[in-house]
């Protein structure tokens, strides 16, 4: 199944050939179009969207996402990395930090995305999607989920700032994978709160659902690492622990 194919013919032939090494695609990220970069198994039906920001993050982790990206590939999940930052929204964040941690415009688009591969998907009855996001983003797509739990079937967030989310954390019934450095004090004290704050809201339909079902949140410290993205074997960690949980909740 070509989760495009229900693109404009003008667009179908090169969305067809995203497989072969992946493909650079325009999404819309709400009232924004946002590059991104697709790849995957045609036939796969799940989808993990990796949405990162460059500004937020400040440091070049683009190379590690792709082979965390590829993990997920070779299990069989579609992957589509997302930056949620247009050239001219990091062009105004270098002079003003409008950006930085501008959660409430960064969930918005993450929910713009899910909207687009929906649209796109030519069968979404059979489609799954998860999120992957590190520090901002990672609040990011958890906000995405609570504001729109239909879209979400899992997420996994690395260093997550949830104290930039905290208020709507116990309204997310989605799976979450948290993980953090376990030397990462401030990380590690920041996910330990948010684990006990999710799904905590027992009133809620959809959170009563997930727990009647045993699907539960779990946080992950990676030991005597500070930041993931510095050691190899924490990113290969990450990665099979992460694939594992797509695996568990998409599919």
């Amino acid at each position: 199944m070509d989760l495009l194919d229900s693109t404009p013919a003008g667009e179908q032939n090169q969305s067809q050939n995203w497989n072969r090494g992946g493909e650079r695609v325009v999404v819309s990220g709400g009232p924004v179009l946002l590059e991104g970069m697709l790849n995957g198994p045609p036939d796969a039906r799940a989808i993990v969207v990796f949405a990162y920001d460059r500004m937020a993050q400040q440091e070049n982790i683009e190379g590690a996402l792709t082979a965390l990206a590829r993990v997920d590939q070779q299990a069989g999940f579609v992957t589509l990395s997302v930056n949620l930052l247009t050239p001219e929204d990091e062009a105004l964040d270098r002079s003003t930090g409008f950006f930085r941690e501008n959660v409430e415009v960064l969930h918005q688009r993450v929910i713009g995305i899910a909207n687009w591969l929906i649209d796109n998907a030519s069968n979404y009855q059979g489609i799954s999607i998860g999120y992957f996001g590190v520090g901002v983003s990672g609040a990011a797509i958890l906000a995405a989920a609570e504001a729109r739990p239909d879209a979400a079937h899992a997420i996994v967030a690395i260093d997550p700032r949830t104290d930039l989310v905290r208020s709507k954390l116990s309204q997310v019934a989605t799976p979450t994978l948290l993980i953090a450095g376990e030397d990462n004090s401030a990380a590690g004290q920041r996910s330990r709160e948010a684990l006990s704050l999710l799904s905590s809201d027992t009133t809620l339909d959809s959170v009563a659902g997930m727990k009647e079902l045993g699907l539960k949140n779990r946080l992950l410290l990676i030991q005597g690492i500070s930041n993931i993205f510095d050691n190899q074997q924490a990113l290969q960690t990450v990665g099979q622990q992460a694939s594992e949980w797509f695996t568990k909740h998409l599919i």
